[in-house]
């Protein structure tokens, strides 16, 4: 379904993929809901693989994201949004998008989302899979969430349309890392 001139890795805090799962299940969101999407979060659990150097397969985006999460639009309030970096930074790590957060000593020391300081009053527009709403890897997005919205899109969906289109307009399928989880 597309090429790749190089590998495609998941490595925490972030990578060319986890970005890129992240930003893709955003913009889904944001196309299906009609709402603005201001950050994604995503387990690296879900992501099983990494894409090939070369040739890619159906087979291969499959074996990535192998489970059948939905992507889920939620609205979070900035002080709910806070509260789940803080357990994440204590615990596991998302792959996160939208979003800047520079972390000492497992706390957030700064959070932007789309450039500017996290707003604890602010109603955020928050994308994220199924499994993290209430237990998937210890966490429950949904618990405080004031709209929750199963959108019916599987995760790896948004992935497989962005490879074949890529290759359709004959671009080389890749990615990029611009310090989303800066780590001091």
């Amino acid at each position: 379904i597309g090429y790749s001139d190089h590998e495609i890795v998941e490595k925490k805090p972030e990578s060319e993929l986890s970005n890129m799962i992240v930003d893709l299940m955003m913009a889904a969101a944001r196309n299906e809901s009609g709402k603005e999407i201001h950050l994604g979060l995503l387990n690296f659990g879900g992501i099983r693989s990494d894409l090939p150097k070369g040739k890619i397969l159906l087979d291969d985006v499959e074996s990535m994201l192998p489970f059948n999460n939905n992507i889920v639009y939620m609205e979070m309030t900035g002080r709910e949004i806070r509260k789940q970096i803080d357990y994440m930074l204590q615990t596991k790590l998302l792959a996160t998008g939208g979003m800047k957060i520079v972390v000492k000593d497992k706390k957030a020391v700064r959070i932007k989302v789309n450039g500017e300081p996290l707003d604890d009053d602010k109603v955020y527009g928050v994308a994220t899979i199924t499994f993290l709403l209430r237990g998937g890897d210890d966490f429950n997005l949904g618990e405080n969430a004031l709209i929750i919205n199963d959108l019916g899109i599987l995760v790896r969906q948004p992935v497989l349309d962005h490879i074949i289109n890529e290759t359709k307009s004959g671009r080389m399928i890749g990615y990029k890392k611009d310090g989303r989880v800066i780590i001091r």
